[in-house]
């Protein structure tokens, strides 16, 4: 049957799967800005089902499917849901370690 919340990247997506429940790291809806617990889940070796958010009952996040091209089109066009998606959601801007979230990516000073 289900093998709970997936691990791991989705090949060709560059999105973090799913936290396993145990984990202080949470998701958020792109939508609604709720917490979630998992993005998606993995039934039986590559079927997957997009988690739907409790509070508004959309999609807790829809561009784990997205090309990374339409991700930043998307994001240029200032969508808020692409914003959401690649600062709470993404694998490059977001690791757990340790039992607390920190942020791998830093900002850098504006050069002069």
């Amino acid at each position: 049957m289900g093998t709970g919340g997936r691990r791991g990247t989705r090949s060709g997506k560059g999105t973090e799967g799913a936290a396993a429940t145990s984990s202080s790291c949470l998701y958020r809806c792109i939508e609604c800005n709720r917490e979630a617990q998992e993005l998606y889940r993995d039934y039986s070796h590559g079927v997957l089902k997009i988690t739907i958010c409790k509070s508004c009952q959309k999609p807790v996040d829809k561009y784990i499917e997205y090309d990374p091209v339409i991700i930043l089109i998307n994001a240029i066009l200032c969508k808020t849901q692409a914003y959401r998606h690649i600062l709470f959601n993404t694998k490059i801007n977001h690791t757990c370690g340790g039992g607390s979230c920190r942020t791998r990516a830093r900002v850098q000073p504006p050069m002069t």
